[in-house]
């Protein structure tokens, strides 16, 4: 019977790391989707009032281009990666 008690304690011990792990992943995940909301909000505020979504994405991906100068050999996929890693590594305090 006292094996099975340990048992049980590893087991529950287990889960709530696991549980501890999946809060964590979610809640920077979190953080990233509310920074990149942020950005383009930044972006709309700094263009006119009838600026659209994507006219700020549009401006924020040309930063990009002028900042990194992406080598044009490059895959959508790998430049889309690239963007994504500039945009999570940029301060944007201009």
């Amino acid at each position: 019977m006292q094996g099975f008690a340990i048992f049980i304690a590893i087991v529950g011990l287990i889960t709530t790391v696991l549980w501890l792990l999946i809060g964590w992943r979610a809640m920077t995940a979190h953080e990233r989707v509310a920074d990149a909301a942020s950005l383009l909000a930044e972006q709309l505020r700094k263009m006119n009032e009838g600026t659209t979504l994507e006219e700020a994405q549009r401006v924020l991906y040309n930063e990009f281009l002028n900042e990194v100068k992406p080598d044009k050999s490059l895959s959508v996929e790998e430049r889309s990666e690239l963007f994504k890693s500039w945009k999570a590594n940029s301060t944007f305090e201009k």
